[in-house]
């Protein structure tokens, strides 16, 4: 019987199991047409249903089913009992790729210049996150608007808002002003008038209005200190008040303030000129510069040399802690405040600044 086209012994290389409807070897067809559904115990079959289309089903011990090319390599995997895709080579997709369960690669290049993503976008690495742009800069956007960027200036790192940002010279150990990078000299901020940083901590000198060494800051303290009552030919027995030797200072740079109050409970066997000792920092040691302050005093002694009716001053000597006390008589001379005037009660007040 003559036959058009292929004989059946072409298509079907080997006989057909009437009882089970298979066959084995090779088919030589231009299509395969299957009208069933596939099983779980299925080896290699395909199969269709209206619901999934094609079906290929394959159970082998690496792989349940594996499509090689004309090369005989594998091109595409599906490991075995899995639902996994192995793909050996590039993956092109014209349409969207979506992937709700997520993306998992070892390695990423995206041939585009934009990744947008539709939801709250979130980088979460268990190592570190590397950015390595050529360009040398980050740019921080919100609808298309630049609103920072982080960016590389000659192997510095700035990060910028505007015209304001911060240049961090590692290679210097300074952090600068600058604008993208490039240095900008007196025109930025730190703070406003209603804005303002909380405490600064420094280890070294401020510089205000200059960068000469006469514009440095270098201190600022605040204390209290303990003045003491000194007489040159001797102290003998001599006692304070309960709150009777209360002293304060502020120190601004290499200028200094005192103030002190000091009250003397009892007097006996001092003698010389009277002095308070002790004070908070060694004035500076120019020659003649002595430096002058306010004085109050109650002697309560019966002479009462320092009475009201002298002009009374102190003075801090060069290279010296000790405040000297001088009174200008009603003849115009000059004297320093001897023990012998004082007595039980006698308080003294004294405010002078000097430098040190």
């Amino acid at each position: 019987m003559p036959y058009i086209g292929k004989k059946p012994a072409d298509i079907i290389a080997t006989a057909v199991d009437t009882t089970t409807g298979t066959f084995s070897g090779d088919i030589d067809a231009s299509t395969v047409n299957a009208t069933g559904d596939t099983a779980a115990g299925d080896n290699a079959a395909i199969g269709f249903t209206s619901a999934e289309g094609l079906i290929l089903t394959g159970q082998g011990s690496t792989n349940d089913v594996t499509i090689k090319n004309d090369a005989d390599a594998d091109v595409i995997e599906i490991p075995t009992g899995t639902v996994n895709v192995t793909m050996a080579g590039t993956l092109g997709v014209i349409g969207a790729v979506t992937a709700n369960a997520g993306v998992v690669v070892d390695e990423m290049t995206l041939d585009a210049d934009t990744l947008t993503a539709t939801d709250t976008f979130t980088i979460d690495a268990v190592g570190d996150i590397t950015l390595d742009a050529d360009g040398g800069d980050v740019y921080l956007k919100d609808g298309g608007t630049e609103f920072g960027r982080i960016g590389n200036a000659g192997g510095r790192l700035f990060v910028n808002n505007g015209d304001v940002g911060l240049n961090f010279a590692g290679d210097a150990d300074q952090i600068l002003p600058s604008s993208a990078g490039t240095n900008r000299d007196a025109a930025i901020d730190l703070g406003t008038t209603n804005v303002r940083f909380k405490d600064l901590y420094l280890s070294s000198g401020v510089f205000l209005g200059g960068a000469g060494a006469a514009n440095e800051l270098t201190d600022y303290e605040e204390g209290t200190w303990t003045p003491t009552a000194s007489c040159t030919d001797g102290n003998g027995s001599l006692a304070y008040a309960s709150n009777g030797q209360v002293g304060h200072y502020t120190k601004v740079g290499n200028m200094v303030n005192i103030t002190c109050y000091l009250l003397l409970s009892s007097i006996s066997g001092a003698s010389g000129t009277f002095r308070i000792a002790a004070v908070p920092f060694t004035s500076k040691n120019v020659t003649n510069a002595y430096i002058t302050g306010g004085l109050w005093i109650n002697s309560t002694a019966s002479d009462q040399i320092f009475d009201g009716n002298f002009n009374e001053t102190v003075y801090l000597g060069p290279n010296d802690t000790t405040i000297k006390m001088f009174a200008k008589n009603g003849g115009g001379a000059y004297a320093q405040l001897d023990v012998s005037h004082l007595g039980a009660g006698s308080d003294f007040m004294v405010n002078i600044t000097y430098r040190v």
